[in-house]
């Protein structure tokens, strides 16, 4: 990205800013700043960089881009000789990144229930399908046994008046 080229990255990035200043790049908004406070820090200006990691910080970025942020804040207080300031940035990446792994393994919970129950629900259905085959097969047999009796019946009863006629 920057590759020793801090000042035109830098000036790249402010050009974009001020095209994307509405809401709806809310989140290039938040990229674009960052990326102007990497400059600063890869040229050892870390008031500039802070200055533009709190812009960021205050347009309310997702997780994702916090744990970014929260480290360019860390960096910044160790290059300004703030341990104590450094070691809470770093707490706070700590939290934001467990609750970011606990918004993931929510997500893959959840998605696994869904594919848990959509499994379940498919082979609900294969045995009802084949439950229903299987009735469907028995009740053409009795069908055709009730068929065979009745013609069986009749068979009977055709030979019976038949013997009856012969002997009159």
């Amino acid at each position: 990205m920057l590759e020793g080229h801090a000042q035109r990255a830098r000036e790249l990035a402010q050009q974009l800013l001020k095209i994307t200043e509405n809401p709806e790049f809310y989140n290039t908004e938040i990229g674009l700043l960052a990326v102007i406070a990497e400059t600063y820090l890869q040229e050892n200006n870390p008031d500039m960089a802070l200055v533009y990691v709190n812009k960021a910080i205050e347009k309310k970025p997702d997780l994702k881009m916090k744990i970014s942020l929260f480290g360019q804040l860390s960096e910044i207080s160790l290059m300004q000789k703030h341990l104590d300031l450094a070691m809470s940035y770093k707490d706070s990446l700590y939290n934001i990144t467990a609750k970011l792994n606990e918004l993931k393994n929510k997500r893959l919970f959840e998605n696994s229930k869904i594919k848990s129950d959509f499994q379940n629900f498919k082979n609900q259905y294969a045995q009802n399908e084949s439950r229903l085959a299987d009735e469907r097969k028995m009740f053409y047999y009795i069908l055709l046994f009730v068929v065979i009796i009745i013609g069986f019946i009749l068979w009977t009863a055709r030979n019976l008046s038949l013997k009856l006629k012969q002997k009159k």
